[in-house]
Formats: C-alpha cells, structure tokens, sequence
C-alpha cells in the first residue's frame, strides 16, 4: 500500500509530467522541436533556462519561417513564464502558439495549447476561459491519454465554480479514462478527489465504495 509521503511526492511529480506539450512530427527541422520540448520539459525545475531555450528555437523557427516550430516554441516559452509566475506573458505566447497551431490545422497540437492556457486561467481564477478553451481540448483530440486528462481538469474546474454535480460526472469519466490506460496511480488519485467531492455533497455510500475501489487497486 502506498506511504503518505510517497503517495504525496508521486502526485506532485505526476503533475508536473503530465502536463501537455504539442506532439507534431512534421516540423522542417527537428532540432528547433528538439529543443523546444526539452525546454518545456525543464520548465517546472529551471524556468529560466526554459525560457533561453525556448526564446532560442523561436528566433531559429521565425529564421526558417516554420510555423510549427514556431508554435512549438511559443508553447514552451508560455509554459516557462507560467511557472515563473507570469502569468500575463504566459498567455501572451500560450495563444500565439495556440493561433499558429489553428493555422496548420494540428488539431491535437490545438487541444495541447488548450489544456495548458486552461491551466493558466484557472490559476488566475478566470474560470469561465478555463472552461472555454478546455471543452475546445475536448472536442478536438482523439487521443485517450488527452482526453481523460481533460476530463481530470474539466473536474477540477467545475468543482472550483461551485457546479460539484458536473465535476463529480466528469472525474467519474476521467477515472475511467485512466482505468482503460491501467494507469492506476492516477485512477485512485482521482477517486480521492472525488470521494471528497462527494464528502462535500454528503453521499458517504458513494464515498465508500469509491474507497474500496482505490484501495484494492493501491494494495
């Protein structure tokens, strides 16, 4: 059975490794795209040197006039600042990429850039524009992974604007998306969520069972 601390380590690291980054393959030149997925994948740890990278394959990207890789890039520099805390130049970028990829018709790049300016927004407590660009996400991707890590924050999101009816419906539909992954370390997390969700709404009979559910699974 999971510990506490490591049940609590494993879910900060879980965040900060599942967040999206676009997955297009067909930019012009790899090494921009290279460099612009590691600097979004160094974000969370060393913003700074995120963003020196991230600014670097930009300028290569507009020398090329590539806009993948320029969107790439424009994704991770807004990534970079919304971990510094700078949250207006996150958005900044976050939507240029978002517009770029809309141009190249990348759907599932789209629905990245989505979840990642839903994450901004509801950081600054603008709900609605979380919602909107999340249910964009949602409409968009085709991929199982992405789609029951919306559903996860479409939760969150819900659940923070007081509608705990839909959040509870939506964490039920990213539990799961996460059981058909087997990947069960996020599945219980998930039903911890909602078990206090329900706490909140009052139905221990649902909490209980969801409990026993994520406990034979964690054993």
């Amino acid at each position: 059975m999971f510990t506490k601390s490591l049940f609590t380590v494993c879910c900060i690291a879980v965040c900060y490794m599942l967040k999206a980054q676009p997955v297009s393959i067909n930019s012009p030149d790899s090494n921009i795209s290279k460099k612009a997925t590691e600097a979004f994948a160094i974000s969370f740890r060393n913003a700074d040197s995120a963003l020196q990278l991230s600014f670097e394959a930009l300028r290569q990207a507009k020398e090329i006039k590539s806009l993948s890789a320029e969107a790439n890039a424009s994704n991770s520099i807004g990534w970079a600042y919304h971990h510094k805390g700078n949250f207006d130049s996150a958005l900044v970028y976050l939507t240029s990429a978002h517009s770029l990829f809309l141009q190249e018709d990348s759907k599932e790049d789209v629905a990245s850039v989505c979840l990642n300016l839903a994450e901004v927004y509801t950081k600054q407590n603008q709900l609605a524009s979380a919602i909107g660009y999340l249910l964009q996400a949602d409409s968009l991707s085709k991929r199982i992974t992405m789609l029951t890590d919306i559903k996860r924050q479409l939760a969150i999101v819900y659940r923070e604007a007081g509608d705990l009816p839909l959040s509870a419906s939506y964490f039920k539909q990213a539990m799961d998306g996460f059981s058909t992954q087997q990947d069960y370390f996020r599945y219980v997390n998930t039903g911890v969520r909602l078990s206090i969700l329900f706490r909140k709404m009052k139905l221990p009979d649902i909490i209980l069972a969801i409990f026993n559910r994520c406990l034979f699974i964690a054993k």
